[in-house]
């Protein structure tokens, strides 16, 4: 088998909405802000405090440690206003955000575990000559590399453990994702980047606005698997659990939502599922934010659009894959410190907490 061959023998579906979130995550830290001079070519380790969890010079909180390596609130909230720009969120959302961006750091630095034992880890020199650059850059600007890393309460091993994972990932990611991997990518799965569009209806039991505290999800959740099985055995035709059980206004016109392509306005997880299933098929159960829904595609219309329309499109896919392929075959162990919300990653890692020692 080659080395290209796993990646693609075992593909599977991925969900493209994680890739706005993803891209900021793995992207460039060195940024036209400000910098002073050099530092020491291998700057001392500093350990953080074991009970406190706090950097004992920039006084940020550690929030996990990944295979002994510390993960910072600062660095959570760094990436997170990388992603949301100027946007104004509740407090509900930038807590959504900041546990979405934990992980994604956590499997960043599984994947950095994995590419630190292979040909692909950045040298000390590689690491050195981005350093100097980014001081010169502060130095022109009439600042300074510290300056800037005081301000954000970084501190230079951070800066550094980015820098390394940006040459890292880039050298490994451009050694998998070759013109040939790509379009063999693209073949799998050109129905989500050629255009196709599939026709799709729905049962929906859902709930008016403001609703969602007395909605009974188990109870409508067994309402519609009961449905499923009545309709997959021939009992009630979708169309005739339409207009009796769903409670939205498509049932007047059959359920039909309409000609929908991979991504686009509906829950994402709608779109998603109308291009798992077969024509005709129809979905379990799917939770929205709107209640339950049984989808069902009833046609399908081929796309135009050529490889050169999508390579660009296709490659940010790839990347994402290959991350999250990487990221999930590494041992891993996780400790939370409870400075932010991860009881659903605690849960989520509580299975491969494995001491590598």
């Amino acid at each position: 088998m080659t080395s290209y061959s796993w990646f693609f023998i075992t593909l599977k579906l991925f969900a493209f909405s994680s890739l706005l979130v993803y891209a900021e995550t793995t992207g460039n830290l060195v940024q036209s802000q400000s910098n002073d001079e050099v530092f020491d070519d291998h700057p001392e380790q500093i350990v953080f405090d074991a009970e406190a969890y706090t950097h004992p010079v920039t006084g940020a909180c550690v929030v996990a440690v990944v295979n002994e390596v510390p993960i910072y609130d600062v660095e959570i909230d760094r990436q997170v206003a990388k992603t949301i720009g100027s946007r104004e969120l509740s407090v509900e959302e930038r807590d959504a955000y900041r546990l979405k961006t934990l992980r994604l750091l956590i499997r960043r630095q599984l994947v950095m575990d994995y590419l630190s034992r292979t040909k692909h880890i950045a040298s000390q020199q590689e690491i050195d000559f981005e350093v100097s650059k980014a001081t010169k850059q502060f130095e022109s600007r009439g600042s300074s590399l510290k300056d800037f890393l005081a301000s954000g309460k970084l501190d230079e091993l951070m800066f550094r453990r980015s820098i390394a994972w940006n040459i890292s990932w880039e050298r490994y990611s451009d050694e998998y994702l070759t013109d040939e991997n790509l379009k063999r990518f693209y073949k799998k799965k050109h129905k989500e980047y050629d255009g196709t569009t599939r026709e799709v209806r729905q049962i929906l039991l859902g709930f008016n606005p403001g609703q969602a505290d007395s909605y009974d999800w188990n109870e409508n959740e067994r309402e519609m698997s009961i449905l499923l099985r009545r309709i997959r055995k021939g009992e009630l035709s979708f169309e005739e659990a339409v207009q009796k059980f769903s409670t939205s206004p498509t049932k007047n016109d059959g359920g039909k939502i309409g000609w929908l392509q991979r991504t686009g306005p509906m829950d994402a997880r709608i779109h998603a599922i109308a291009f798992t299933l077969n024509v005709g098929e129809v979905s379990s159960p799917i939770t929205s934010p709107h209640g339950l829904h049984l989808v069902k595609v009833t046609g399908e219309r081929p796309g135009d659009k050529t490889w050169d329309d999508v390579k660009d499109r296709v490659l940010q896919s790839a990347k994402v894959f290959l991350f999250d392929y990487t990221s999930q075959q590494q041992q891993s162990k996780v400790t939370f410190t409870g400075k932010i919300l991860a009881a659903t990653l605690e849960h989520e890692y509580s299975d491969e907490l494995i001491d590598m020692d």
